[in-house]
């Protein structure tokens, strides 16, 4: 939007080709500035006569001198008419074209000496987001802008709420040491070209916003910020992409090593965000940070180690976010193998089923605890574990639709699916309204061809509930 002003798809180039009073103007301008011109070539042509005049009337004149005591005579410059003559100045004020050179550079200017106040508001909301997304910036000061241009003054109508204006780092030859020249000289030295270049200017923050689009930074606003602790100094790989690429590779050798406390948010963190970066992409539309996933030996390797981490956390449920992981990281390998039912693809299902029956084991588990616990407190904190459990539980289904037509081909799996939906955390819910929108049609279709899964998974909300009864 304001990065080259001398493009004709620049907005306010567009929007003067299409308005009358906007050229209107321009031709007033042009007009005027021919008259001026004129006038300036008359004053040059009537200077050098005048010039010429005076050097001929000095060459004709003595100097003159005051006599002196003792026969003497002495000059002094000040009073002699020839000195004066010669010493006249023979300057003329330099005549500066009025509007800048090239249609689009002429068309932008006089777009912005009177525009609509509504593109002041849009620039105005652009500068604010970028107040909010660039850290500050050097300041600069313009040597002119177009609102304390003195040549178009008289035609500029500045809006009260304005942020945005032309300025130049050029100085206008009227306000440079270059505004005056000897009459005796050429005509296209006297009346020159408008040498000021323009660019948008903040007039608030004095900054380019082209250079507050460039120092744009978001990475830290949308970011994960990990928690004071020892992983925080491994903030870097959430907040860029600059870090290497062996993302899968990593991910594989931490779960082997098992020295990373994988139930922690900042893990689970750190590995989603691994998981999850695009990355370049080839010429043949590959990402190329996740050829791994396209590997069946590393397909092998990877399921591998979770099966034995699922072994590992399967005694806790304090395990939640590790078993959240696991699905998370099936899913992204299914999500890129989605084409390709081998082997791998059958045992990546069976994991999630074996992590999703768990999940709901431990989710029965505390609704009987929370059932029995007659602590306020407790129950309290039972009832968020609970939520983010079930939330978890649910999300093993969040794959594509293809994968999850596999997932729902049994009873249980719709029971599973309907049940945790009424026990999940209201952080969670933003997430899970669009997996519901994702899932309504495949799970009515499901639901209407018969399957009992729905009846199973409203009685563990309504235990008095029996099919066909509503």
């Amino acid at each position: 939007m304001f990065a080259n002003i001398t493009q004709e798809q620049e907005v306010g180039v567009c929007y003067f080709n299409e308005d009358l009073p906007l050229q209107n103007l321009r031709d007033h301008i042009v007009n005027a500035a021919h008259q001026e011109l004129e006038e300036k070539i008359l004053e040059l042509k009537q200077l050098i006569e005048w010039y010429k005049d005076i050097q001929r009337w000095a060459a004709e004149m003595d100097h003159d001198y005051k006599h002196t005591g003792l026969g003497k005579r002495k000059h002094i410059k000040q009073k002699c008419k020839k000195c004066k003559l010669e010493s006249t100045k023979n300057e003329i004020t330099v005549h500066e074209w009025s509007l800048p050179e090239g249609p689009c550079q002429v068309a932008l200017v006089v777009f912005e000496l009177n525009h609509p106040v509504a593109f002041d508001m849009w620039h105005s909301v652009i500068c604010l987001l970028l107040d909010i997304c660039s850290p500050p910036l050097k300041r600069r000061g313009p040597h002119t802008c177009l609102r304390k241009y003195s040549t178009l003054l008289s035609y500029h109508a500045e809006h009260t709420r304005s942020r945005i204006m032309l300025a130049s780092d050029v100085k206008p030859i009227i306000e440079s040491h270059y505004c005056s020249i000897q009459v005796l000289t050429e005509e296209s030295k006297v009346c020159i070209n408008n040498g000021l270049s323009f660019y948008y200017y903040d007039k608030h923050s004095e900054v380019s916003p082209v250079e507050a689009f460039h120092a744009v930074d978001i990475s830290v606003t949308c970011s994960h910020q990990l928690p004071p602790g020892s992983y925080q100094n491994l903030q870097h790989f959430l907040q860029d992409t600059t870090h290497t690429s062996n993302q899968w590779l990593n991910i594989l050798q931490e779960i082997h090593a098992n020295t990373l406390t994988l139930c922690h948010d900042e893990v689970h963190m750190l590995f989603t965000q691994a998981a999850s970066q695009a990355g370049p992409i080839s010429d043949d539309g590959k990402l190329m940070w996740h050829v791994e996933l396209e590997d069946e030996h590393f397909h092998h390797l990877l399921l591998g180690e979770l099966t034995t981490l699922v072994l590992t956390v399967s005694g806790n449920w304090l395990e939640g976010t590790t078993m959240e992981m696991i699905s998370f990281l099936v899913g992204r390998m299914l999500s890129v193998t989605y084409a390709i039912q081998d082997h791998t693809h059958h045992r990546a299902l069976e994991l999630l089923c074996t992590v999703r029956e768990k999940m709901f084991s431990w989710v029965l588990e505390l609704c009987q605890k929370l059932e029995q616990s007659t602590c306020e407190v407790k129950k309290e904190q039972l009832r968020g574990c609970l939520h983010d459990l079930a939330a978890i539980c649910h999300s093993t289904f969040d794959m594509r639709l293809d994968v999850v037509m596999q997932l729902l081909n049994s009873s249980r799996a719709l029971e599973i699916l309907l049940s945790t939906l009424s026990r999940m955390s209201r952080l969670l819910m933003e997430h899970d309204c669009c997996l519901s929108w994702k899932l309504a049609e495949l799970v009515g279709s499901i639901i209407l061809e018969g399957n009992d899964g729905i009846d199973l998974g409203i009685k563990h909300t309504w235990p008095g509930h029996h099919g066909g009864t509503c």
